[in-house]
């Protein structure tokens, strides 16, 4: 689970890099591509194996 803190300190990241259309451009692109794995997956064995927390959970939301 990221927190509060994490999100803030890398939108100052982000917002401090000059922007690079190929960088941006593939951070999407392979965004959408986990999200489609996501869903794939959960519709064909019905959860996705992920580590958070020191832990693995097994999700069933995409």
């Amino acid at each position: 689970m990221t927190t509060l803190y994490e999100v803030s300190q890398q939108r100052e990241r982000e917002e401090q890099r000059p922007y690079d259309p190929f960088t941006d451009g593939a951070l999407e692109a392979l965004k959408r591509a986990t999200k489609k794995a996501r869903r794939r997956n959960i519709a064909l064995l019905g959860s996705v194996v992920t580590w958070r927390d020191g832990k693995i959970v097994y999700d069933t939301e995409p």
